[in-house]
């Protein structure tokens, strides 16, 4: 029999938030010994709970003396407890623990790069994460081997554990009247174009086919939601666009069920070409038909037969519900799901995530 692992699992945010971290220990927990520490610098949100998953928070300040403090808490957290091996998101500063760190096994796991206007800013961050996690030699983790070239690593450097969904009892939806879902955050994804583009759709017809648009989306700024909520209102379109704000991530089963069209719209710019788009899983494996930029990443799973490519504009969300509505015919809930399942969570985590774990765990 295997030896079951002592595994502590390091994100920045409360239990659930991060969906790596979450579904990891969700499954994880089946064969090993699983504990969550999380270092919250944003103390909003709700953290869920987990049978078999020790659950560990600590709300830190921002700044230099929250990041020491973060960094303070972690250490003695690893000192006190005898783990087999850490798995940790590559926090700003970890270098610092290097020496700390040298004779632990450790993953460092990356799951975005820095997104910021200034593209030389972006440019310098990105590189300095590639060299803290180089720090911690060669045990690095990532979405996609496309990001990884993106933020600055070399072909080979790091080991890709893609990102997935969790798949929800599905039934086989009718499209006589679309009822769209977006899931995720306002901050640089220009949703308001979605919603725009809503509005140019239904004025071409009197007798749309519109009955719903549920954002189950957060800020992170007051200023990012009001945004919305202003285009809603001058577009009219408060009785069908509905802002739920953040809902945790046990909850979100009950949208995906009234749902039967996803909307996964990023910009399609360098950063998110590269970047996988977790929405379009989740809304895959849901058995839902998807709206979705025609990103690199998003062409590699939207076909026309769970889906419709658009560019990152109004005019052209307008043209992806008429091309999804004209193709609602063809469209089969259950197949949908049943051919995206290879990118379940369950199967992600026991058939990927766990071996390369207990492989790192293990070596000599």
């Amino acid at each position: 029999m295997d030896k079951k692992l002592k595994i502590l699992v390091v994100y920045q945010g409360r239990f659930g938030f991060h969906v790596v971290s979450y579904f990891l220990c969700k499954y994880a927990s089946r064969k090993h010994d699983i504990t969550y520490l999380g270092l919250i610098l944003d103390p909003s949100g709700v953290s869920l709970n987990l049978p078999n998953v020790k659950v560990h928070e600590y709300i830190c300040q921002t700044g230099i003396k929250g990041r020491r403090e973060l960094f303070s808490i972690l250490k003695k957290k690893i000192d006190k407890e005898n783990y087999d091996i850490i798995f940790t998101s590559c926090i700003a500063g970890i270098s610092i623990l290097k020496n700390f760190l040298k004779n632990k096994k450790v993953i460092i796991d990356i799951r975005s790069g820095y997104l910021f206007r200034n593209r030389l800013k972006c440019f310098l961050l990105n590189r300095m994460r590639c060299f803290e996690a180089r720090q911690f030699g060669r045990n690095i983790t990532i979405n996609s081997e496309l990001l990884a070239k993106y933020l600055g690593f070399r072909t080979g450097e790091v080991v890709e554990l893609p990102l997935g969904a969790e798949p929800i009892k599905n039934s086989l939806r009718k499209y006589n009247k679309l009822r769209l879902i977006y899931i995720g955050g306002y901050e640089k994804r220009n949703i308001d174009l979605t919603i725009i583009g809503l509005k140019l759709y239904i004025d071409q017809f009197k007798k749309h086919n519109i009955e719903s648009y549920d954002l189950v989306a957060y800020g992170p700024s007051a200023a990012a939601e009001d945004k919305i909520r202003k285009v809603i209102s001058e577009n009219n379109l408060n009785s069908i666009v509905k802002m739920h704000g953040y809902v945790p991530r046990d909850r979100i089963k009950k949208y995906l069920k009234s749902a039967n069209i996803g909307v996964s719209f990023v910009p399609i710019t360098p950063y998110y070409d590269f970047q996988p788009v977790t929405k379009t899983y989740e809304f895959l494996v849901a058995g839902l038909p998807v709206i979705a930029t025609c990103t690199t990443q998003n062409k590699r799973l939207i076909n026309e037969t769970n889906g419709v490519l658009i560019c990152d504009n109004a005019e052209s969300f307008c043209q992806g519900l008429k091309e999804i509505s004209s193709r609602s015919n063809k469209y089969n809930s259950l197949k949908i799901q049943k051919e995206s399942l290879k990118h379940s969570w369950k199967s992600l985590i026991l058939e990927n995530y766990i071996p390369y774990i207990e492989k790192v765990a293990n070596e000599k």
